[in-house]
């Protein structure tokens, strides 16, 4: 199904860095990029009854289960412990996903200690390896024939079929702009991560709730209800909360050096503004999901071909990998390099990332000895993307077996976990004002889940509403306020049948 290829898509492209709240894009309500095609009515029930129960199967739910009973014959008993043992993994790979989550936070956090300002380097590494993960997985399904060369031309020829073959016409181009977006949210979420508090940092990466809204109400043309825009900003004021603690006048930071408050609360905004780029490149893979669902519908009721998963990944982090280097520049923008020449930088933070301390160490802590400077900087980074990849692949593995709202549920059950280890364990490297956790954080912490599971909660509604009230189109913006039902600016519901529209979005 072309959705849970877009939502898995989702939480894949930003786990390149520490941050596995990549479930925004999860909440946002999906439009199935599915061209209807008029059909008989048996013929038209029998493909519906043939889809359910694939899309089913892809859920463990009870229509794959009747299916094999009615083509198999198998007993009722085989049939309860087949289900039961599809459940246990299903519920086993939900537990895995949240601890390794967590985990994912804590291990980033220790990681950024000794790299400090040469954390830029850790988005170049995990470029490297995301792209060769990627194609090495590409490579298989293609061998394999799950991906067709028609989707590899696709990337690099002529988007329409119905037009001449053309490089300037391929969809590269936007891959391009994919892999711009997610390497700038990468690499400023990698910059400011060693100067604010873990839990702090946990908060602000939730603020790509409202920034996902915004991008696919601009460039999707999504229409948000007024219960969703509540929700939304709900969100907006826990996060804002979170950063109370950073307005005060002592020093503080997620570091020993003992920055300005306005610097903490500087780079706590810069972690917010991360999410940014992440949001523009989500709605750009949906609009690519979009147009190769559109330009390959199938015939004679046939559902469209789907644009495989990994061909998108793969691409968007060959060309994320072009653009990690050409980023570096903001390394000076935002004062890592301390005045020094790029070069030289580049120079100490290769030393650094190789776990020696360069004589000319730019550490932005003035007493890094106290936990070797670079020294474990090496070990830290291993042990961080082992647990990275770890959480990438059990929540790929998630999606395909569960559901995408229970992978909705498991990566919210992370934020309150991360905090909590944070705020109970002495966590090697880190000092207390790393691990932080202050009562404004666990109000922040419940605002936020409250605005997530609220606008999640209205998502699922708005689905039911679109059939019900509005054929399955979206309701107006900021429905169900009176001034906006009749807005002349709103298509109204088509009076044709189901049956005979063709339904593009």
């Amino acid at each position: 199904r072309i959705t849970i290829l877009r939502q898995t898509t989702t939480m894949t492209s930003r786990s390149h860095r520490d941050d596995p709240s990549t479930d925004a894009e999860i909440s946002a309500p999906t439009s199935n990029a599915v061209v209807d095609v008029p059909k008989d009515g048996q013929e038209q029930h029998e493909d519906m009854r043939r889809s359910l129960i694939h899309e089913d199967a892809l859920n463990g739910g009870d229509a794959a289960d009747s299916e094999v009973d009615e083509g198999e014959g198998q007993g009722e008993g085989g049939v309860v412990v087949r289900r039961l043992g599809q459940t246990t993994v299903v519920f086993l790979l939900a537990f895995v996903v949240i601890i390794t989550g967590a985990f994912n936070y804590v291990t980033g956090k220790i990681r950024a200690k000794p790299l400090g300002a040469y954390d830029y380097f850790v988005s170049l590494f995990n470029s490297m390896a995301y792209c060769g993960l990627y194609w090495a997985i590409l490579l298989v399904r293609i061998v394999s024939g799950q991906v067709t060369p028609k989707q590899l031309s696709y990337v690099w020829r002529s988007e329409v079929p119905s037009r001449p073959s053309s490089f300037a016409g391929g969809a590269w181009k936007w891959f391009v702009l994919t892999g711009l977006f997610d390497s700038c949210g990468n690499i400023l979420g990698f910059i400011s991560q060693p100067y604010v508090s873990g839990a702090v940092y946990s908060l602000m990466n939730q603020t790509i709730v409202p920034f996902t809204a915004i991008v696919s109400m601009i460039m999707l043309g999504r229409k948000y209800t007024l219960w969703q825009v509540c929700a939304i900003t709900v969100v907006v004021c826990g996060a804002i909360l979170a950063l109370v603690p950073d307005l005060s006048a002592h020093p503080t930071g997620g570091s020993s050096h003992h920055m300005h408050a306005s610097e903490s609360l500087g780079f706590a905004l810069l972690t917010a503004l991360s999410t940014l780029p992440s949001a523009l490149s989500f709605a750009l893979k949906e609009k690519i999901f979009r147009k190769y669902a559109h330009h390959h519908h199938g015939g004679d009721g046939t559902p469209p071909e789907s644009l495989d998963l990994f061909v998108v990944n793969s691409h968007g982090s060959l060309f994320g990998l072009l653009w990690v280097p050409l980023a570096l520049p903001l390394n000076i923008v935002f004062g890592q390099t301390n005045g020094q020449p790029l070069s030289q930088y580049v120079v100490d933070g290769f030393s650094c990332f190789g776990g020696v301390t360069p004589d000319s160490c730019l550490c932005y802590e003035r007493n890094c000895q106290a936990w070797g400077c670079c020294k474990y900087a090496f070990s830290t980074y291993m042990v961080y993307v082992t647990v990275n990849l770890a959480f990438n692949i059990f929540l790929l593995a998630l999606l395909k077996v569960g559901s995408a709202l229970l992978a909705f549920i498991c990566l919210k059950a992370v934020l309150p976990l991360s905090i909590l280890l944070f705020a109970v364990y002495p966590w090697p490297l880190l000092d207390q004002s790393d691990t932080r956790v202050t009562p404004y954080t666990w109000v922040s912490l419940v605002i936020i889940l409250g605005g997530v599971v609220w606008y999640k909660m209205t998502d699922i509604h708005k689905e039911a509403i679109k059939k019900k009230k509005f054929e399955g189109h979206e309701p107006p913006c900021l429905w169900p306020l009176p001034l906006f039902k009749r807005s002349p600016g709103v298509r109204q519901p088509s009076r044709l049948p189901s049956s005979a529209r063709n339904d593009t979005h």
